[in-house]
């Protein structure tokens, strides 16, 4: 009996579903190819340039003063002892209270403080070729003599008025004014510091740092003054001084002092004060310096000749007053 044919298995059909997910996932990523290459072609937009920065305008800055030359060169000299200043000037009011002044050529006083003296230097001072003014200490031994000296050469000759100073250990000399004087005594003392041959045609204040601040001996002062038409240049010996404001107040012709000179004694600081009185002037029209007979004042001002007669007008103090 011949065996059974065993029956053959049949063949299950291979299942479709992993080749359609296989497809669709093909699909999706062309779709997303496609997708994202059009976008980058076509759709994405360009890059944004930042914005150009803003443009200020450069600030305008007020022109300022040129710069003065360097002072000349001075020779070897040998030490010359002077006195110090009786009293340490306070700094200049601030420049914005000086509006300057347009329309001229910049002028510069400059006054000669304590003659009476020295008398060689002070002559010598007389005899420059610059209108300087000199302010004579009362009943110095040379204080005619060079007073008359002055006036001569056509120079402005002033009182140096001596006052009482803040440091009582300061004396002003013969012919001061004090803060303890009797109005009567102030009147007398003035009368005979003022009643000399030379006739002084203005004043201004030798010392008188503590005199300077009380207004109502000022006030005494200036009245007197003005009776004799004469003129008061506020020294500024004290920052607190209200000399100056006071003779505007009674009407009496009046400046202020702008620089001091010759504070320390070296011929080159000197100089280089002086050119600080000539930028000054230059800012603001006008200035008022006060040196002393000193010999180095006296080098120094020779040596600033030249920029004196070019940079600014010298002009005597009287004026300078208003």
């Amino acid at each position: 009996m011949a065996p059974a044919k065993k029956n053959p298995k049949k063949k299950r059909p291979r299942s479709t579903n992993g080749c359609l997910i296989i497809s669709l996932l093909l699909a999706i990523l062309v779709l997303l190819s496609l997708g994202a290459t059009f976008y980058f072609l076509f759709l994405r937009p360009g890059p944004v340039s930042p914005p150009p920065p803003a443009v200020r305008p450069a600030p305008v800055r007020p022109p300022s003063a040129p710069a003065p030359p360097p002072p000349a060169t001075l020779p070897p000299q040998a030490a010359t002892p002077a006195p110090a200043a009786p009293e340490t000037p306070p700094t200049p009011p601030p420049e914005a209270e000086r509006p300057p002044v347009v329309g001229q050529p910049p002028r510069l006083a400059i006054i000669i403080d304590d003659i009476g003296n020295n008398r060689p230097v002070a002559e010598q001072l007389i005899a420059l070729d610059l209108p300087l003014s000199f302010s004579v200490l009362p009943f110095t031994v040379n204080a005619d003599h060079l007073a008359s000296l002055a006036a001569a050469r056509g120079r402005d000759v002033m009182l140096h008025l001596p006052m009482e100073a803040i440091d009582s250990r300061l004396s002003p000399g013969p012919g001061a004014l004090m803060l303890s004087m009797s109005k009567e005594t102030m009147l007398a003392t003035l009368n005979r510091d003022l009643g000399t041959p030379y006739r002084p045609i203005g004043v201004n204040n030798h010392m008188g740092s503590r005199f300077t601040e009380n207004q109502a001996d000022m006030r005494v002062v200036l009245e007197a003054l003005k009776e004799r038409g004469l003129f008061f240049v506020d020294s500024e010996t004290s920052a607190k001084s209200v000399a100056y404001r006071t003779a505007k107040e009674l009407g009496v012709k009046t400046a202020r002092r702008d620089i001091f000179l010759d504070n320390t004694p070296q011929a080159t600081a000197i100089l280089a004060q002086i050119g600080k009185a000539i930028i000054f002037a230059k800012r603001h029209g006008q200035a008022i310096a006060i040196g002393h007979p000193r010999p180095t004042t006296l080098e120094a001002l020779r040596s600033a000749l030249p920029r004196l007669k070019t940079e600014v007008r010298m002009v005597p103090v009287h004026e300078l007053v208003e």
